[in-house]
């Protein structure tokens, strides 16, 4: 693992039709750069356009993205716009802490908050994804990619998780990486998620 990681929010609704709810972030990272591109069934805007658009702002202490759920589209045309921004700056061994209160929920939505290695291709140096679900799923995900065979040693674990995918390596299981989810489950993601509040994300990295 590299001394340092970048961290990454995506709002991504990954269906044309859907509606994507607003995102709240609270106690936004300082620095952040709106990246740029094309994903999936969306379209990523640049920083102009997604504050002219109103798709992302600040409230008092709470940083908003959302994706645009007003515009009629086309299935052969672009995605639906959205947004993705990255720390600019990287951040070493120590512990990340995240408040978040509400998230999107329902088919064709993919909320994530992930951290990459710094200066180096993707998945050399891995990623740690605090957050990351897609569609309806029930519970949130907290997985880890590696670009060597690397697989958690469910002997040795110390933990509340549940382990799902043993197996880090991107190359297998189509990229699933080693997942574990939150006991209990419920409350993790999504609609009860939201119904609760929302609440804290915590993820500790040291050699």
């Amino acid at each position: 693992m590299p001394s340092t990681m970048a961290l990454t929010f995506s709002l991504a609704p990954i269906l044309h039709t859907v509606a994507s709810s607003v995102s709240r972030l609270s106690n936004p990272v300082v620095g952040v750069s709106v990246l740029t591109s094309r994903s999936i069934s969306c379209s990523y805007v640049d920083q102009k356009t997604a504050i002219s658009k109103n798709l992302s702002y600040t409230n008092s202490n709470t940083l908003i993205m959302r994706a645009d759920y007003t515009t009629a589209l086309s299935s052969s045309g672009p995605g639906r716009d959205s947004v993705r921004i990255q720390s600019k700056k990287a951040y070493g061994f120590g512990v990340t802490i995240v408040n978040v209160r509400a998230m999107p929920v329902g088919c064709g939505t993919w909320p994530a908050l992930w951290s990459n290695a710094n200066g180096v291709t993707w998945p050399q140096g891995g990623e740690i994804d605090m957050i990351e679900g897609v569609n309806s799923q029930g519970a949130s995900n907290s997985v880890l990619h590696t670009s060597w065979n690397c697989a958690m040693d469910q002997s040795s674990m110390v933990q509340t998780g549940a382990p799902g995918n043993l197996n880090c390596t991107s190359t297998q299981n189509s990229n699933a990486g080693c997942i574990v989810q939150p006991q209990p489950s419920a409350n993790s993601f999504g609609p009860n998620f939201n119904a609760e509040g929302g609440g804290w994300y915590a993820v500790g990295a040291q050699k």
